[in-house]
């Protein structure tokens, strides 16, 4: 069958038109999402900053006393930090002082300057009486500091994981953290401390 030079060229055309009509770009939507929340990150203990060495033996009798410092770096500079003292910490145990924090405190964010190192600073003076209240069957103790960013409750302790925090207006969860650091003291009752100076 003869095909008129015209029919063919219309066909060709119009098949054109609808294989560009068919590859048109469809526009995009332009509109902005919301940038993710920055995801909040865990504090650090700073390691020999003015810090006690890891091991101590010391004497530990009526004049005796060792104080205890520790500074913290957080990069998120507006976290409240709480902190919490230990000695023999022992989740298992069924003496409740080997659980529980003999002291607590907080540090808050930096005022001035740039540094992600907090200015305040985690401390405990340990003396003979708080050490009445460690482990009587051993001279060997360990002090145990444990630094939060979130919410821990009186019974957790080092080694626990806070509850994460909603992101307000979203479905994510922002995780919290909890860092400790350990010294071992060894007492030693043969040496005795000189008496304040007066």
């Amino acid at each position: 069958m003869l095909v008129r030079p015209g029919v063919k060229a219309g066909a060709f055309a119009l098949g054109a038109v609808v294989a560009l009509a068919c590859s048109c770009v469809v526009p995009q939507d332009t509109q902005t999402l919301d940038a993710l929340p920055l995801r909040n990150r865990p504090p650090r203990i700073v390691e020999n900053a003015g810090m006690l060495p890891p091991e101590i033996r010391t004497p530990m009798g009526p004049d005796c006393s060792l104080d205890f410092v520790a500074f913290v770096d957080d990069p998120d500079e507006d976290d409240l930090l709480r902190f919490r003292w230990y000695l023999d910490y022992r989740p298992n145990a069924n003496d409740p002082l080997r659980k529980l924090s003999l002291v607590d405190g907080t540090i808050q964010p930096n005022t001035t300057g740039d540094s992600t190192v907090r200015t305040t600073a985690a401390t405990w003076k340990l003396t003979p009486q708080e050490l009445e209240l460690a482990d009587p069957t051993t001279s060997t103790h360990v002090i145990t500091l444990l630094v939060t960013d979130g919410e821990l409750a009186p019974s957790q302790g080092p080694r626990s994981t806070p509850l994460e925090v909603p992101v307000e207006g979203t479905t994510v969860k922002d995780p919290r953290y909890a860092v400790s650091y350990s010294w071992i003291i060894d007492i030693d009752p043969t040496v005795s401390c000189p008496p304040p100076a007066k």
